[in-house]
């Protein structure tokens, strides 16, 4: 599950950023759009450093039951 918390974690903030750009956008900031832009290229290279094994091992964690062991009394 580590490698799908890094995964929500990098999408959080690059929405972040983003809103932070379309705020500074709206105020026409060309020096906040000009240092977010090397911000947003490091929210988009973050997934870059999943293992993809991992992550799927990550995913069939969440999506598999738990078995359940049934005893007798």
């Amino acid at each position: 599950m580590e490698q799908v918390g890094l995964l929500i974690s990098a999408f959080q903030s690059f929405l972040a950023d983003l809103l932070i750009m379309f705020q500074a956008s709206a105020r026409n900031d060309m020096a906040a759009l000009k240092s977010l832009s090397a911000r947003i290229d490091a929210d988009v290279k973050a997934p870059e450093s999943l293992t993809p094994d991992r992550f799927d091992a990550s995913v069939q964690a969440l999506v598999m039951p738990t078995p359940t062991v049934i005893t007798r009394v």
